[in-house]
This record gives structure tokens, sequence and C-alpha cells, in this order.
């Protein structure tokens, strides 16, 4: 019999956002079985083993010359460390093995697809994908044990953005390329923070799994892949074949890179619709936790622009806007659940993108190598705004020292 959590509570209805999903996607994929539910469930309470010796041995070693010693192994490679640890030798044989799968013109054509959107791509990644997430309370309980709400949602979608604009840079994912590098730097401070995390009193592997374990990281990965080609093509975007299958290729070798079991990677759309499908048919409803991480988000323009004047009104639209999109994606009922506004004037905002769109794809698809040119502008757009974001300051990965839930005292399981 697999060890299952609590959390993981299979519904005999399927849940509203779980065909919505479904309609949108217009991807036919095989309903899980009892077997593949069972093995969905299973996941959630396994880690990454080699990221969790690695964060043992950052404790070990301390943090400062752990980090160094990980930066130069990237860098330089492991050979050029003295007597380099076994757990960094583990993550380094790891990472550099190519897997007999990888195709590096699918990686080009994937990455190129994800660049040539400009920054429509984080209305899917940000509105969509993040927002969706926080429906699922227990996906997101690790983020309550490590201080979140404090650390600021605008500095937690920046990072996640940075993350997302280094593995889709041209060549991002070569060895040592910036993508690369944030791969195993997010991995490793996933290690640390699931090994932090399980020392607190109040967590609770039988309630809620282990903490970022590989059914939550899967459900991420598609997240980024999946449910991005999802919006997008919603709302005009056309990507051929070619590019959808390699965003889905780009997306599992960043999952590769950071520590999902190869085994579980997806290879199709219809793959990923089947788990994404089993993850709404079982998650949690969204708790006070997770609803504040979703009003912290929403607010996130308040603390990008400032809440004061013309600056004020400018973050208050931003709001408004983002809104809509989630409204219209997730559905009325899915929105509202995480304690959200309704917005209802709002909802229909993402469908006026549609016609610029559509004019701007025709426009792509006639001109002389107009899908490079566009994903030279695009990936251009995507790093300005991200560069203002960080202000001209690298993306840090790192975890917060302390684990800390804010309500310790109701985090128990039940």
């Amino acid at each position: 019999m697999l060890a299952i959590p609590q959390r993981f509570q299979w519904k005999t209805k399927a849940p509203a956002e779980a065909k919505r999903f479904r309609l949108l996607s217009r991807t036919a994929f095989s309903l899980p079985d009892e077997a593949y539910v069972q093995r969905c469930g299973a996941l959630l309470m396994q880690g990454d083993p080699v990221a969790d010796d690695l964060a043992n041995w950052f404790e070990r070693a301390g943090w400062q010359t752990a980090h160094q010693q990980l930066n130069q192994a990237i860098e330089q490679g492991i050979a050029s460390i003295k007597n380099p640890a076994p757990e960094l030798v583990a993550m380094m044989a790891q990472v550099e093995k190519t897997p007999l799968w990888l195709d590096p013109t699918l990686l080009d054509v994937g990455a190129k697809a994800l660049r040539r959107v400009g920054p429509l791509g984080s209305l899917a990644l940000r509105d969509v994908a993040l927002m969706g997430g926080y429906g699922n309370a227990a996906i997101n309980k690790p983020l309550m044990f490590t201080g979140a709400l404090q650390g600021g949602a605008a500095r937690r979608a920046t990072e996640t953005r940075a993350f997302w604009v280094d593995v889709t840079r041209e060549n991002g994912l070569a060895r040592n390329a910036p993508g690369f590098r944030s791969a195993l730097h997010v991995r490793m401070m996933h290690g640390v923070l699931r090994h932090r995390i399980h020392k607190h009193p109040d967590w609770s592997d039988a309630q809620w799994g282990v903490p970022i374990n590989q059914g939550d990281m899967l459900a991420t990965n598609l997240a980024f892949s999946l449910v991005f080609i999802t919006v997008l093509a919603s709302l005009g975007v056309r990507f051929s074949r070619q590019e959808r299958d390699g965003i889905m290729h780009l997306w599992r070798y960043v999952g590769y890179l950071m520590g999902i079991d190869e085994t579980i990677l997806v290879t199709s759309e219809a793959e990923g619709m089947r788990y994404l499908y089993a993850v709404l048919m079982s998650q949690p409803a969204p708790d006070e936790d997770t609803k504040a991480l979703a009003i912290a988000l929403m607010n996130e323009p308040y603390e990008q622009f400032g809440q004061q004047g013309w600056q004020g009104w400018l973050a208050e639209a931003h709001v408004r806007a983002h809104n809509g999109v989630s409204r219209l994606f997730l559905g009325a009922k899915s929105y509202q659940r995480l304690g959200l506004p309704s917005n209802r004037c709002w909802a229909w905002f993402p469908l006026t993108l549609i016609p610029p769109i559509l004019a701007a794809e025709a426009t792509r698809l006639v001109l002389p190598k107009g899908t490079d040119v566009f994903a030279r502008l695009g990936g251009e757009a995507q790093q300005r705004l991200l560069q203002k974001r960080l202000k001209k300051k690298p993306a840090q990965y790192k975890p917060v020292e302390a684990v800390a839930h804010p309500k310790a005292s109701n985090a128990k399981a039940g």
C-alpha cells in the first residue's frame, strides 16, 4: 500500500476548475485510473534525495562555504575543487549527465517560442499559473513556513520571472549558462528549505506530504509549460506543433536539472493534461494561508508602483487588469474562493487583447524570418522588464534563515 498524505482527497465529481482547464486545453487525454491516482498521491511523499543530501552538507559546512563551492563547481567544474564533498560530487554528476532523450534543436525551438511572446508571458505565469496555484492549500503550505508573506510578493514574483527568463534565453540551458545556473540554485534552495521545514515542530508529512515534493514540483513544471501554452493559445498566440513540443521538451529538461524524477517527467501535452487533471481532482480547497498569498500577489503592483497620486492610479489599473485575466481563466468560483474582489467589470479585459495578438501573429507569419524577429524583440522586452523589476540586481534565490509559520499554533495537522 502506497503512503499518501491526508491532503490528497480524490473527488468523485470533477470540480469546475478541472472542467474548465480540460475545455481550454482542447487536448485529448486518458482519464486517470485507480492505479494512476495512487501513484500521483504517492509522489507527494517523495523529495529530491540528491538535493536533500546537498542541504545536509550545506548545514554542516556553513552556507557561505558551501555556496561558494557550489558556484565554483557550476562555473569551473567539480575537478576545480580540492577534496569536494561527496554530496556536491553526486549533484554535479547528475546534472552534467546529458539525458539520452535531450534534443538541442527542440530546446532551441521551445526557447524561441517562449521568448517571442514577450511580456504577454507574464499574464500566463503570474495571473493563471501562480495565482491559480494558490487554489491548492497544500502545495503552497511550505511558503507559509518560510515567511513568504514577510518576504514580499513583488520579490517572489520577480525571482520567478528571473528564473523563467534565464532558462528561456538563447542557449540559456547550456553548461554554465544563466538558465543552467539558475535551475541548480533553485534546486539547492528547495533542498535547504525542505531540510529546514522538516525541523519545524508544526510541519506534518502525514498531513501535507514532504515539503516541495515530487508531485508538487511536477505540477509547477507543467504550470510553466502546459498552462502557459493553454493560456496564450486561448488569447490568439499561434504555436506550431513543433513549438508546442519544443516548449514541453524545454521544461522537461529544466525539470530534470531541478531534481524531478526522470521517470515521471512528461513527454507530451496529453501526459501533462492527465497529471494536471489528477492534481485538480485531488487538491484541497484554499485556506486562510493561501488566500493571504493570493491577496499579497494581487497587491504586488502597489509594491512596484506605490499607492499615492498617479502611481497609485497606475498600480490600481494593473491590479484590475491582472485580476481580469485571473478571473477569466480560473473561473469566477475558483477566483472568488481565493478571497479576491469580484472585478466583474474587468473580467472581459483579456478578450480585448485577442485582436492585437491576432494581428501581430499575422504579421509574424508573413514577415521574412518573422519568428526570429519576434523572438529577438520579445526576448529583449522580457529582459528590460526584468531588469526594471530587479533594479539591476541579480536574483538571489536564497532561502530565509529561519522557518516560521505566522500562525504556528493553528498549523498543526488536524
